[in-house]
């Protein structure tokens, strides 16, 4: 790896698993260790938090666990304080938690509305609270929230608490990233689209009203360009580019599609190739390009696609 995290101090919530494998706060979380950061690792379960450390040590990296509920704020502020005193600063704020409970206005209690405005945006929002006086302070900071392409869509099924909750999110972003950017703070977020990780198996494929774990990974052939659904990694990169020091110049209006038909960062759209490689339309940087070959090379893609050999394509050719 390249070390693009070199002793950075990163927090990184959700990042256990709901079930054996790759979850994308894990792969995110490790993905981050690898990169040289310093990795707290937060979840509600602490066996999953703990596996999840136990991964990073065992490749040498640097970590802490810290079992807590993210919708509350004085359990959040004292794991912030933790990692003040283990790490000496926070550069790197991950808001992954996140979970989806079937159901339109009618059907969905007011409780479980009430209760997905606070897991997958009240939860951003006290994270953010309790770290961006540090950032701003350090004069420095990258908060990087992980939506869903359900915020901006519907998806064929009704999910109204999860759908309201992920949109509010993009926009709360955006705020962030409109208040703090002169502050040397950096807010973006991370959409991904049909992503197969162990969520999918424990808890989606059990809801009232979805297909079952098979069911969900053929649909993909149909509703995905790439024939198949992303899986954790996707989201990792994603987030490893943003919370590098690179990006410098990435406003909060920013967002990434994974295993969806197109990816977005402001003007720039970048497109799945049918290798699993990226097109760009527009060029990028060379960090994100390191970055996407890094991904790709990793995950065998296409071993042979020379590091600058990127191909445009617009969005009408699919």
């Amino acid at each position: 790896m390249s070390q693009r995290l070199k002793d950075r101090v990163t927090i990184v919530t959700g990042a256990g698993s709901v079930g054996p494998g790759w979850g994308n706060g894990r792969a995110t979380a490790v993905l981050f260790a690898r990169e040289g950061a310093k990795v707290m690792v937060v979840d509600k379960n602490r066996p999953a938090a703990e596996e999840t450390a136990k991964l990073i040590q065992g490749e040498g990296g640097v970590c802490r666990v810290a079992e807590i509920d993210v919708t509350d704020f004085a359990a959040v502020t004292a794991m912030v304080k933790d990692c003040l005193r283990s790490f000496g600063r926070v550069d790197v704020l991950q808001n992954n938690v996140g979970f989806s409970i079937p159901g339109g206005p009618v059907e969905m209690s007011v409780e479980d509305f009430r209760s997905q405005l606070d897991l997958n945006l009240t939860s951003a929002f006290i994270g953010c609270k309790a770290v961006l006086p540090i950032m701003e302070a350090q004069g420095s900071g990258v908060i990087t929230n992980v939506g869903s392409i359900g915020g901006l869509r519907h998806l064929g099924y009704d999910s109204v608490g999860y759908a309201a909750s992920k949109a509010g999110l993009v926009q709360f972003t955006r705020h962030l990233a409109v208040r703090y950017g002169s502050k040397g703070i950096r807010c973006n977020t991370v959409i991904p689209g049909m992503i197969d990780t162990p969520l999918l198996e424990h808890r989606v494929s059990k809801q009232k009203g979805r297909l079952d774990l098979v069911g969900l990974r053929e649909e993909a052939k149909t509703r995905v360009p790439l024939g198949r659904r992303g899986d954790a990694w996707d989201v990792a990169y994603a987030s490893l580019y943003l919370a590098s020091t690179r990006p410098n110049t990435l406003p909060g209006r920013r967002s990434w599609w994974m295993a969806g038909s197109w990816r977005e960062a402001g003007e720039r759209r970048v497109f799945p190739s049918e290798t699993g490689g990226i097109y760009e339309e527009e060029s990028l940087d060379r960090e994100l390009r390191s970055i996407f070959q890094d991904y790709m090379e990793e995950r065998g893609f296409c071993a042979g696609l020379r590091r600058n050999s990127w191909r445009r394509r617009t969005r009408s050719s699919w």
